[in-house]
């Protein structure tokens, strides 16, 4: 009986795990694909504002790789990222600032949060978790 109310439980911590990683490739995905197509396109120009976003989508795409295997460090890298974007965003836009600061930074912050979020989650069920696992004899 106590096994039917595990297969929830475990469903919804790997749903929280897989989460972010999903999220974070499609993010990661969209800006690396954005960035080639803008290189291969001979649209980008060797001009400090393309340099700086090329350091940052490089700088996004390590961070999340990091946070795949270590939770807590690759959180706090994207969450650094993201404020980087916004800041950079912000300063870079004409018009609409709070618009490119919403596509540029806001993912990486989201995806920050979300993995130190597991991180933390995990820290907290670890003793739980390793109860649970005991054989019974």
């Amino acid at each position: 009986m106590m096994e039917g109310t595990d297969k929830p439980s475990t469903r919804k911590r790997q749903a929280i795990h897989w989460a972010p990683r999903i999220l974070g490739s499609i993010i990661v995905g969209f800006w690396l694909i954005a960035m080639v197509m803008g290189a291969r396109g001979g649209g980008l120009s060797l001009n400090a504002e393309n340099v700086i976003m090329l350091v940052l989508i490089l700088a996004s795409t390590a961070a999340f790789i990091i946070a795949w295997s270590h939770e807590r460090l690759g959180g706090i890298l994207l969450l650094v990222v993201g404020f980087a974007h916004s800041i950079f965003a912000y300063f870079a836009a004409g018009r609409n600032k709070a618009f490119a600061i919403l596509i540029s930074g806001v993912p990486f912050l989201v995806l920050g949060a979300l993995f130190l979020g597991n991180w933390s989650r995990s820290r907290r069920t670890l003793g739980t978790s390793l109860i649970e696992e005991e054989p019974k004899e």
